[in-house]
């Protein structure tokens, strides 16, 4: 085989390799230099596919196959360097699609070749060599391309001097990599297609190959890595309080201050060339908010220190991402600080709040007391008032009722031979209408006027057998009595046997249909406690918060000062009383009174109707 077919084979090989370490970089600019080898390692192969062939038709087929590399090649090269020098915004679809117009018509003129001859006119094999290219006589668009070809490699030659100018000096070596690399394939395809020279073949294609792969290998960052140290930085940076670290794009360690080495705990010498997680554990989520970093900051936890995070990006030349400096500050002691102002502006909020809302609530409950306050009083002055009447009305009243009775007793007594059974049933109406009114009247004076005691030694069990006595039990209604208490002591016994009578009727007006009374007492922490139980329907929650006003009643009969009487004489006696009622279960009223057994015979005044009315509130 001939050694040209071999070099040609050699380098396609080298390339493919390369191509395909540089695809696998993330850089875009690396994957179109990438795709430019692969192009041109197609271009080198038909070449040396068409010298290895011996047959004139194979031949063409290769020779036309090249046109595919030759096409994208100048394309791809001049897209490459727009990104090498800075200008990727060049690079749109539009564009792209522009660039690709002059291509894919070659092409499609290539492969047409024998209907109009417009790329190569004639091709004839050497009779000496088979294994040489074929000769070729070129058409008129073919130099047409190879002139857009040039135009776009003195395109990129322009950008890459324009950047050589105005770059600093530590980049020049990077820009006059790039020069070089796209004048040699412009003069090796100078040379072969005005046959300034006797070549055995086309080397712009070997050209190609051979400085893409020169070209991706030589990575900028490698050019100058200690390029980011500033002058000052002995006097400036390493002596800041703050850590300072310098990673390249690929995450990994180019520089730390002192204040740096403390925080991590390694020396420049081991750091330098590790890669950011391995240092900094929180490094992953600083990468995922960096963008957001270098506005705003971030407070991270490390080695029991907590540190403000501040991202800075360098730019090199072309204004792509050169490295990241990273500032960690210590604000251990201000968010240490910070926490406590906000603890004690938290604890002095809580009180704040906490008196506010206590005066509220004060402010609440005094408005209630005067609103009930003001209530009682009304309540207490209309009570009052009430009472007055009712001495008036009584007075005034008891005289005609007496002279009625007076006169009812004496037809009764002179003409009872002469009436027949009606007039005697309507004299017996009169007679106990005028008791009941008699009662009313005794009621209402009782209310009105101020209650005194006579406070005696009694026996409660005497007293309420006595009650019972009096009521009359009616036979369909179970009476409990387990009063077992022999215990005497100082009350007012017709006062308090008036309690046990009212209460015991109201028991038995539950029951009248039939049911139990049960009575009990209880000795306790110095008081008498006497319950009388029923069994009847109970009483309503509406009805219950009205029980204790006078002139309030449920009866068909009566003014309702029964239980307000009750009250009245058990609290005189210094003493509570209380009902406990559920509906279809029945009532409890429970007496609470103080033993009181030292006490000579005395009289003890009660309360008036207005104290009364006031201690029921």
């Amino acid at each position: 085989m001939d050694q040209n077919i071999i070099i040609l084979i050699a380098v396609s090989v080298i390339s493919v390799i390369t191509a395909f370490f540089t695809f696998k970089r993330h850089n875009l600019m690396d994957k179109t230099g990438a795709l430019v080898i692969l192009a041109s390692v197609l271009w080198v192969l038909g070449v040396a596919l068409e010298m290895a062939s011996t047959s004139y038709s194979v031949k063409v087929f290769w020779s036309k196959t090249q046109f595919v590399g030759m096409a994208i090649v100048p394309t791809g090269w001049f897209i490459y360097a727009l990104q090498y020098v800075g200008h990727e915004k060049w690079v749109t679809r539009r564009n792209l699609a522009l660039l690709s117009v002059a291509p894919l018509a070659c092409l499609i003129l290539v492969f047409t070749n024998e209907t109009h001859s417009l790329i190569f006119s004639n091709a004839t094999m050497s009779a000496s060599n088979p294994f040489s290219p074929l000769d070729v006589t070129y058409g008129s668009l073919f130099w047409v391309f190879l002139w857009y070809t040039y135009t776009l490699l003195i395109f990129a030659s322009l950008l890459s001097v324009q950047m050589l100018i105005r770059s600093r000096r530590l980049y020049r070596r990077q820009i006059t990599a790039l020069l070089i690399t796209t004048v040699i394939p412009w003069v090796s395809s100078a040379i072969f297609c005005f046959d300034f020279g006797s070549l055995p073949f086309n080397l712009t294609p070997l050209a190609y190959a051979m400085v893409g792969v020169v070209l991706v290998w030589i990575n900028p960052s490698r050019l100058h890595l200690e390029d980011i140290i500033p002058v000052a930085r002995d006097v400036v940076i390493d002596r800041m309080s703050d850590g300072v670290f310098v990673v390249d794009e690929q995450n990994r360690l180019l520089d730390l201050n002192s204040a740096a080495r403390e925080i991590i705990g390694y020396s420049s010498k081991d750091a330098i060339g590790m890669k950011a997680n391995q240092l900094l554990p929180f490094w992953h989520s600083l990468i995922e908010n960096a963008q957001g970093l270098r506005a705003s900051g971030k407070e991270v936890m490390m080695n029991d220190r907590i540190y403000d995070i501040r991202i800075s990006s360098l730019q090199d030349w072309r204004g792509r991402l050169n490295c990241q400096v990273i500032v960690l500050r210590d604000i251990t002691d201000h968010k240490r600080i910070e926490e406590e102002l906000r603890r004690y502006s938290g604890h002095l909020e809580e009180l704040v709040e906490e008196r506010t809302k206590e005066i509220r609530r004060y402010s609440e409950e005094l408005e209630e007391i005067v609103k009930e306050r003001t209530r009682e009083l009304r309540e207490a002055e209309r009570l009052a008032a009430i009472g007055e009447l009712a001495a008036m009305v009584g007075h005034d009243l008891r005289n005609p009722l007496t002279g009625i009775a007076g006169a009812a007793y004496v037809i009764k007594t002179n003409l009872a031979s002469k009436m027949d059974g009606k007039i005697k049933e309507m004299l017996e109406i009169i007679e106990k209408d005028v008791v009941r009114s008699n009662k009313i009247i005794s009621d209402l004076l009782d209310y009105s006027k101020d209650l005194q005691l006579e406070l005696k030694e009694a026996s409660f069990k005497q007293i309420i057998n006595e009650a019972l006595i009096t009521v009359g039990i009616p036979e369909n209604i179970d009476v409990v009595n387990e009063v077992n208490s022999e215990l005497k002591m100082k009350i007012d016994i017709e006062q308090m046997k008036r309690v046990f009578i009212n209460i015991i009727k109201n028991a038995i007006d539950a029951v009248s249909d039939g049911g139990k009374i049960v009575i009990k007492s209880e000795e306790k922490e110095g008081n008498l406690k006497v319950s009388f139980s029923d069994t009847g329907k109970g009483i309503p929650e509406n009805i219950m918060i009205k029980l204790w006003k006078p002139l309030f009643t449920t009866k068909a009969k009566g003014m309702g000062f029964g239980l307000s009487i009750c009250k009245r004489i058990v609290e005189a006696h210094e003493g509570k009383i209380f009902i406990e009622s559920a509906v279809s279960k029945g009532t409890t009223v429970t007496i609470v009174l103080p033993i009181i057994t030292n006490l000579g015979k005395q009289k003890v005044k009660a309360p008036t109707l207005l104290e009364a009315s006031q201690s029921r509130s």
